[in-house]
C-alpha cells in the first residue's frame, strides 16, 4: 500500500511562516519527502482543483 500525505513545511530558522507544501509518500517503512516552494505550491493547488473538476461526478460522490 502506498500512502500520500500533504502538509506544510517551514525553514528551521526562527519563527517563520510556512514556506510551502511538503509532499510525503510512503510504502511500508520507506518514506520519501519532497518540500515544494510557495510559488509551486500555489500552482499545484490550482492544477489539482482543475483536474478534480474534470473527474466523473459519479466517481467523486463516494469520497
Amino acid at each position: 500500500m502506498i500512502q500520500v500525505r500533504l502538509g506544510l513545511w517551514r525553514m528551521d530558522i526562527g519563527p517563520t511562516p510556512p514556506s510551502g507544501l511538503l509532499l510525503e509518500c510512503s510504502a511500508g517503512e520507506e518514506v520519501d519527502r519532497w518540500p515544494i516552494g510557495l510559488a509551486q505550491s500555489r500552482r499545484l493547488a490550482r492544477l489539482s482543483h482543475h483536474l478534480i473538476n474534470q473527474l466523473d461526478p459519479r466517481l467523486t460522490r463516494a469520497a
